[in-house]
């Protein structure tokens, strides 16, 4: 046989094996071998979609040179101890969205070439301690979407080689303070979705190649002080959906390489003078769906490259005049569904290269007070994104868009909007 001919037979048993739609297949499935129908040389098998229930223990038999291996949304509810047993070279293995409940502790002993694996949405409750222990290789690791309440201190250890690894969408409600201790190859951390109180100080220590972190929607009521301090090469850092109630100035004084911070959805109320200073290179700071209901003037001292700025759904009625000023990069900025009667004289002044403001579902006065939103609106009306601002009153002038409002229709609302205040000054008592 020529070497042309023998490329085509295996091309031709390839295709024969690697993809089948037809679940009978699968669930009579048996095992092959080098003398069968199935070639040895086969390097990639695609088995996903099948609805497969079960694997023979000697399925992959003789297959050595196979190095993909995808079992992609199947109804696999246990794999035998020894299955993969032959595959000795497979590089790429993905067991996602079936229905697992229980590895065994051996399963993956003898893939020791092993780069990817990917277990997600499953429904495993424990993972075995020594499961990864052979996989020196592996660059991604992929847990996510199980059931998983706990893991233990040594679970990864001795996969130095580990680039990423998802948590994510677990029913974790603690991390192991060692859990990621040595793996300094790591560029990508998912740990949302869980149910995490608090972060162990020294849970990212020598992490210095991390570029992700994702921490959204757990339950993390504090950071502890130095909790990024060796996150250096950081450039996503995403904190959405937790309960901080505070954030102390410098806890991001280490991610000079960061270019988004996601703190939306927490109960932040107040933003200090220099909260974020340090991250010289960030570009998108979302702020958004807090309490926030100060902030200082100079609480974005430090975010020069600042180019969109979210802030809406807070409780915000007043913002310092000069609160901008550290930003003028700043083209894209949502204030819309806060509190807001009027913004003070020259507040959006440094904000030169603004491309879109949402300023919507505030409670615009117009009274004397919002002249100096109503002129700026019209100077820059190409930059209102979404809808006009409306006024809230007083009277008639609700429901007017701003920047329509004139010297005489505002001033003189606002002297009647004086005149029909109720004096609640408690009478003295003699």
């Amino acid at each position: 046989m020529t070497d042309d001919e023998h490329a085509t037979q295996t091309a031709a048993s390839v295709a024969i094996i690697s993809k089948s739609h037809h679940p009978s297949f699968f669930f009579s499935f048996s095992p092959f071998s080098c003398c069968a129908c199935v070639a040895c040389s086969i390097i990639i098998r695609d088995m996903g979609a099948n609805r497969l229930g079960t694997l023979n223990k000697d399925a992959f038999k003789g297959m050595i040179l196979l190095n993909e291996l995808d079992l992609f949304d199947n109804q696999i509810e246990y794999l035998p101890d020894t299955v993969f047993d032959s595959l000795e070279n497979l590089i790429n293995l993905k067991i996602h969205k079936n229905k697992l409940k229980v590895l065994d502790e051996k399963i993956f002993i003898a893939n020791i070439n092993l780069e990817t694996l990917d277990i997600s949405n499953n429904e495993l409750k424990e993972v075995p301690v020594g499961v990864f222990r052979t996989l020196r290789r592996l660059t991604v690791l992929h847990l996510s979407s199980n059931k998983f309440a706990r893991l233990d201190e040594s679970l990864l250890r001795g996969l130095n080689q580990l680039e990423d690894v998802d948590l994510s969408r677990n029913e974790l409600t603690e991390l192991p303070p060692l859990l990621l201790d040595g793996l300094t190859k790591l560029k990508s951390i998912k740990i949302n979705d869980n149910q995490i109180k608090a972060l162990p100080p020294a849970l990212f220590r020598g992490l210095a190649d991390v570029e992700i972190l994702q921490l959204q929607n757990n339950e993390i009521a504090e950071l502890p002080e130095k909790i990024f301090r060796d996150l250096t090469s950081l450039t996503q850092l995403v904190l959405t959906g937790n309960s901080l109630v505070t954030i102390s100035p410098g806890i991001f004084s280490s991610l000079e390489q960061l270019h988004e911070l996601h703190i939306g959805g927490n109960l932040l109320e107040h933003l200090p003078a220099g909260v974020f200073t340090g991250m010289e290179r960030l570009e998108k700071l979302f702020i958004l769906s807090n309490n926030l209901r100060e902030i200082d003037s100079e609480a974005f001292t430090g975010i020069p490259q600042l180019l969109w700025l979210a802030l809406n759904n807070n409780l915000l009625t007043s913002l310092p005049h000069d609160v901008f000023e550290p930003v003028p990069k700043l083209q894209r900025m949502q204030l819309d569904s806060n509190h807001f009667m009027f913004l003070p004289e020259g507040t959006l002044e440094p904000l030169k290269n603004l491309q879109y403001v949402n300023l919507i579902k505030n409670p615009w006065h117009c009274d004397c007070s919002i002249l100096y939103l109503t002129r700026w609106i019209n100077e820059h009306s190409d930059l209102i994104w979404d809808y006009q601002p409306k006024c809230r009153g007083p009277g008639e002038l609700g429901g007017k868009s701003v920047y329509t409002m004139t010297f005489n229709d505002v001033c003189d609302g606002q002297w009647m909007s004086m005149m029909s205040i109720k004096n609640r000054v408690r009478a003295r008592v003699r």
